[in-house]
């Protein structure tokens, strides 16, 4: 999705989430699922999947980033001359 693609009168509201777990929780209860597995389950099939989806990518891209900058810093204090005593 695209930022000029937003429309705030489509996004799923905390309604529309509390609706669909209660739902799919009622399904499931006796699935023998953890709550975690449960709750993981719940995430890549509900309303927000998509949403979740774009914000993975996001941490995917600020850890690439991150790990970047340490392997960046690693090198220049491995080339730093040091002093033996």
């Amino acid at each position: 999705m695209q930022v000029s693609e937003f429309n705030p009168e489509t996004v799923p509201t905390v309604q529309d989430l509390a609706t669909e777990f209660n739902q799919y929780a009622s399904e499931n209860v006796d699935s023998g699922m953890s709550d975690k597995e449960m709750i993981s389950t719940f995430q890549s099939q509900s309303c927000l999947k998509d949403h979740i989806a774009v914000f993975d990518k996001f941490l995917k891209g600020v850890h690439r980033a991150v790990n970047a900058d340490l392997v960046a810093h690693a090198r220049e204090v491995r080339e730093t001359p040091t002093i033996d005593f």
